[in-house]
């Protein structure tokens, strides 16, 4: 049974599992205590023609 056997810690380039807090006021992210950001898209090329779930 693989289901019991493969895991993150098996993931060859991927075995990162950090510590996630979200402040619910600022929605601020933190990944091990440091805070994530990114800047917002400036063009999203499949949104208005197709609607994916």
């Amino acid at each position: 049974n693989t289901r019991d056997g493969i895991g993150k810690g098996a993931m060859v380039h991927n075995d990162a599992t950090p510590s996630i807090e979200v402040d619910p006021e600022t929605y601020e992210v933190r990944a091990d205590g440091v805070l994530l950001t990114c800047e917002p898209a400036d063009r999203l090329p499949m949104a208005q023609r197709y609607f994916l779930y």
